[in-house]
């Protein structure tokens, strides 16, 4: 959290010490993300199947000047998610995962031309998953946090006058995720891990200025995937009782959101 904020105290600087002739954009953001998450074994047979649907809202700050853009957004998208996995004795166990999935992101654009323009940013991403405990079965509270790197271009399709579509297309490459594990009742210590690096893409098509207006439509795609961590020390009152991991996991979502700009 500490990062967080001086990153966007950086950025805020940033912003206010562009030069006069920079124009300001800030825009907020409304839509719905088909999440899913899975986790697999070492042979890739599935461990962990979670999906379902999380409302969210996004709002956004930059600064054109000349061929250059400089922003920073937020989003936060949270609800309830079908859990579908396995026990550690292997027996079936379905439940629900609570989950938010939060962003920070600080973007530079520079524009090629009038079709084409070059991104890159870097992203700080905080993931909250809450897995019910169920019967016998004790519940896990995990949080993550990790920073990205993401880089790609985006393409103006066409201009027409409903409005002028774009096609944007991001690799994202990402840290290893810092992982804090506590379990219910307490039957062992917190865990804390870091994950592996991970990789993964994210598409959007867009149309934006609608009638003319401040209003923008996007549906998006992205797709991460983060190998399987080392062992770490699983303790109970400080006494090492055993090892734990955070299998190979995938993470993808497909979104729909409508944006305003002012």
């Amino acid at each position: 959290m500490k990062s967080l904020v001086l990153s966007a105290l950086a950025l805020g600087g940033a912003l206010v010490c562009a030069p006069a002739h920079a124009q300001w954009e800030f825009h907020a953001a409304a839509g719905m993300r088909q999440a899913e998450t899975r986790e697999l074994n070492r042979n890739g047979d599935r461990l962990v199947h979670e999906r379902g649907s999380l409302p969210g809202i996004e709002v956004g700050a930059a600064r054109v000047f000349g061929d250059w853009k400089l922003g920073a957004s937020g989003e936060i998208y949270g609800g309830r998610l079908d859990y579908d996995g396995r026990t550690q004795a292997g027996a079936a166990f379905a439940t629900d995962t609570g989950t938010t999935q939060s962003r920070i992101s600080i973007e530079v654009a520079r524009r090629l031309s009038d079709a084409l323009s070059l991104v890159g940013a870097l992203e700080w991403d905080h993931w909250r998953r809450d897995i019910e405990g169920r019967g016998a079965v004790l519940g896990l509270r995990e949080r993550y946090d990790a920073w990205r790197l993401l880089g790609g271009a985006q393409v103006r399709l066409g201009q027409w006058p409903l409005g002028s579509a774009s096609l944007r297309g991001l690799l994202v490459l990402s840290a290893p995720e810092r992982m804090q594990v506590r379990f219910e009742q307490d039957v062992f210590d917190t865990a804390t891990l870091d994950t592996s690096n991970g990789v993964g893409a994210r598409l959007a098509l867009g149309l934006s200025r609608i009638a003319g207006s401040g209003l923008d439509v996007e549906a998006n795609y992205e797709w991460l995937r983060v190998a399987r961590s080392d062992d770490a020390p699983l303790r109970r009152n400080g006494v090492v009782a055993g090892s734990v991991a955070q299998p190979e996991h995938v993470r993808s979502g497909f979104g729909i959101k409508a944006t305003y700009r002012f």
